[in-house]
């Protein structure tokens, strides 16, 4: 809360300093991520890492359903509720959250638990198939010798998978039962956090996740403890930050003031908006969920074998991970401000929040995509060389979801306007995803499993970005997007002239001294960032209002930005 005299903050200055908070950690996280990931996928059979996305996305696919659009509508009406009844009010409406959740969430445990047992029986058996099948491929007298070592170890990988599946199973399920259960809460408590702008407590608490988690499952793997070490880090990480989180979530709410600026709402009117909001925002995101990773594993499953979902789920994540790294800045954010601008009730908030979000998206997404798709190929044959016949696949998958992530601030204002009829239609393109995979899967393989799920990704963002620009009146910044894209072209095409199409050397995580090999591409990289920012530069750089603003934090070297921007 502000002290009496203290000027207001602009809602464009809290988004600027939240995503200075937003980015302090980022490279540490980075770093762990990709250190520990190159443990992962070059410790685990392929045919394993396949079951592992197959019971991740299984929790993840349960945590959408369970969640009834909770998650997301916490943030857009606390902060109301907040002025209007203050402390009061913000405990009515999270009890009334957390008593929907565990009445939702029992009938769905119950139920995984009572299928674990068949459902691991299925699996089992699927896998001892393909099992006996790579043995006889491996037989025949057309195979080469070193494609019939592969098989057989392949064969030997999915025979091990199948007794662990037999013995273990029901723990395995157990474990997605416990990864929805502690989701469900800690996706409530976090939001508690973004919509009050506790950034340093949710960045900790989330920097924590992301830190602790990797490095539980490497230790878990490389103490040769498999798919249920792997399970154990899954699950004892985020039942850690739960607890931060319930913490952080109490102080947050004990420090509101007690009484808000306004009448309460009256409960059946508030009940009514507040499931108005959040149908919809189930409906985003079983919708998304319909091209996203968890449907693409759990339909994939259905007719390839482990070792292909798994390079399928690889391709993908890699995507998502580092979008999700480049878009770090303004995680958290978007949906806090819009709610803030909703509450305000003014068109020239919103005109500018709208342009400050796409330009800032633009500005860390476009060279960000562009770079990613020119490393791409040697990055994952140097740190992922099991996993290096999926380069192009993971590219295909890069420019898809940079391209749907650069148009993520739209489909969020409509959300926030409450422009329900729009919404809904837009979210209708997630259901060709079916028809597509189905036509475009057995025909292209993974690789027309990427596109068919990547167009279906990018059709809701440009029917969005279309509708709030022809019916709200927010256009898209074009001449700053025609700059930063401009500065792209500028490192990216000789960059891609120079390393051409090949991979490069294979990283063995056990010889930390070739890490030197990888210098080479990461100072190509810096010095493409350096070309990006010299030509964005020369063009015109940043706006005017967003340069002051960002100079007004209390930033270090304030003067070397200043003169880079």
């Amino acid at each position: 809360m502000s002290t009496p005299g203290t000027p207001k903050k602009t809602l464009s200055e809290d988004v600027f300093g939240a995503t200075l908070w937003n980015t302090l950690l980022l490279p540490l996280r980075i770093g762990v991520s990709l250190l520990t990931s190159v443990v992962y996928y070059g410790a685990l059979a392929r045919a394993h890492i396949g079951l592992l996305f197959f019971l991740q996305n299984l929790a993840n696919t349960l945590g959408t359903y369970v969640d009834l659009g909770i998650e997301r509508t916490v943030p857009r009406f606390l902060p109301e509720v907040a002025e209007r009844e203050g402390q009061g009010g913000v405990r009515r409406v999270l009890r009334l959250v957390l008593r929907t959740r565990v009445l939702v969430l029992l009938p769905v445990v119950a139920a995984l638990l009572v299928s674990a047992t068949p459902l691991a029986t299925h699996l089992a058996a699927r896998q001892r198939v393909q099992g006996e099948a790579a043995a006889q491929r491996a037989l025949a007298p057309a195979v080469s010798r070193a494609e019939a070592s592969l098989l057989r170890e392949q064969a030997r990988a999915d025979r091990d998978l199948a007794d662990l599946l037999e013995r273990r199973g029901a723990f395995l399920l157990l474990a997605v039962a416990l990864l929805v259960v502690i989701g469900a809460f800690h996706d409530v408590l976090m939001q508690v956090l973004a919509a009050f702008f506790r950034r340093r407590e949710w960045n900790a608490i989330t920097l924590a996740g992301n830190l602790l988690q990797p490095l539980l499952v490497t230790t878990f793997v490389l103490a040769g403890l498999g798919v249920p070490g792997v399970l154990v880090g899954l699950v004892l990480a985020p039942f850690v930050c739960l607890v931060l989180a319930g913490r952080a979530g109490r102080r947050t709410v004990r420090g509101l003031p007690t009484g808000g600026g306004g009448a309460a709402a009256e409960p059946a009117d508030f009940r009514g908006h507040f499931a108005r909001f959040a149908g919809f925002t189930w409906l985003i995101a079983l919708t998304t969920w319909l091209y996203d990773l968890p449907f693409l594993v759990l339909y994939a499953a259905q007719s390839l074998p482990l070792d292909q979902v798994a390079l399928l789920g690889f391709a993908y994540k890699y995507a998502k991970d580092f979008v999700i790294y480049a878009f770090w800045p303004l995680v958290g954010l978007v949906q806090p401000v819009l709610a803030r601008i909703r509450a305000r009730d003014s068109e020239a908030a919103l005109r500018d929040a709208y342009a400050s979000l796409v330009r800032i998206a633009w500005l860390v997404l476009m060279p960000a995509g562009a770079g990613l798709m020119v490393l791409s190929p040697r990055l994952i044959a140097a740190l992922y060389p099991r996993y290096a016949e999926g380069s192009a696949l993971a590219t295909l998958f890069v420019a898809f979801v940079f391209a749907e992530a650069l148009l993520h601030v739209a489909p969020l204002v409509m959300m926030t306007a409450e422009r329900y009829r729009a919404v809904l239609l837009s979210r209708l393109f997630g259901l060709l995803s079916i028809p597509a995979l189905a036509l475009l899967l057995p025909r292209y393989g993974l690789a027309g499993a990427a596109v068919a799920v990547g167009v279906v990704r990018l059709l809701p963002a440009l029917f969005a970005t279309h509708h709030v620009s022809r019916r709200m009146g927010l256009p898209l910044p074009l001449r700053f997007g025609g700059r930063v894209l401009l500065a792209c072209a500028a490192f990216a095409v000789p960059l891609f002239l120079l390393l051409g199409p090949g991979p490069g050397a294979a990283f063995d995580p056990q010889k930390p001294a070739q890490v030197a090999g990888l210098l080479p591409l990461f100072g190509l990289a810096l010095a493409g960032a350096g070309v990006f920012v010299l030509t964005l530069r020369l063009t015109g750089g940043l706006e005017p209002e967003d340069r002051r603003r960002l100079l007004a934090l209390k930033l270090p070297l304030r003067g070397v930005l200043d003169r880079l921007l």
